[in-house]
């Protein structure tokens, strides 16, 4: 019997005009409020399709240089190396013996640096003008360049001023980030391993692994400097390396060529 009660108080409840009417208001606030989500949905994706950017990006690899620290010492005649003194990536003092030769010979140190790479070892015929050794004098951040490579047909839209990032294999990029820069310039030809503006590179090795064996766009690109990080260089994030780098550390190359409204993959003629 307390049941049927129940039961019939609950129906009277619902059925009144008053219950009705809160009901409907609610599913009326209800419905109004999605709608107005999403309406400020759909406005805030067509204000981004417009004022928004989309990086388009190409990729390439790249070594990190200093050509102006950078050269290759020659032969000063016909013979052969009687002695090494050195090893590579040994630190030296102006005037340090780093050869001899058969006739006594000896080839020293021009400034205080590195030996950077033999070309020639102990017992080995050289000619006159034939080089002997790469050898780097003291880097500073702002002779540091980024040789990069990047395929024929996309490096041809590449134009100076525009930014780069470089993953080098040599930085933890999840630490530290990517090393921040612009193009400097682009070759005005394309390049294969054996150009004379890749001798700056002193490994064969290296000069194909960048070059894939084909002939490639040659990019180079300035770091973008800043004295307050020990690298003395910018980063994505963070403060960088706490040390200098060197000539020689390789990497992936990413240049943006291109920042592009979503609204132009509907829409062609707005660019």
């Amino acid at each position: 019997m307390s049941r049927d009660i129940f039961r019939h108080n609950a129906i009277e409840k619902l059925s009144s005009p008053s219950q009705l009417t809160k009901l409907l208001v609610v599913v009326r606030l209800r419905g109004w409020i999605v709608l107005f989500s999403l309406c400020a949905i759909i406005f805030a994706i067509l204000v981004w399709s417009v004022v928004g950017q989309i990086p388009i990006i190409t990729t390439g690899q790249g070594i990190l240089l200093a050509p102006e620290a950078q050269f290759l010492m020659k032969s000063p005649m016909n013979g052969v190396i009687s002695q090494v003194f050195v090893k590579v990536d040994q630190s030296v003092l102006q005037g340090t013996p780093l050869m001899e030769l058969s006739d006594g010979t000896t080839i020293v140190a021009p400034h205080n640096g590195k030996v950077f790479q033999l070309d020639a070892g102990q017992g080995e015929a050289v000619k006159v003008g034939e080089g002997l050794l790469w050898f780097q004098t003291e880097v500073f951040p702002n002779q540091l360049e980024v040789y990069a490579f990047i395929p024929a047909q996309v490096g041809e839209r590449i134009q100076p001023g525009m930014n780069v990032t470089v993953d080098l294999n040599a930085v933890d990029t999840q630490k530290y980030g990517q090393l921040v820069g612009q193009v400097k310039q682009v070759a005005p030809y394309a390049v294969s391993a054996d150009s004379d503006q890749l001798k700056v590179i002193p490994s064969e090795k290296a000069r194909q692994d960048l070059t894939k064996g084909a002939t490639m766009e040659l990019v180079i690109v300035q770091p973008n400097l800043d004295p307050e990080n020990k690298s003395g260089l910018k980063w994505t994030f963070g403060k960088g390396p706490p040390k200098r780098l060197g000539p020689g550390s390789t990497g992936t190359v990413r240049v943006t060529i291109e920042n592009k409204r979503p609204i132009s993959y509907l829409i062609p003629i707005v660019s």
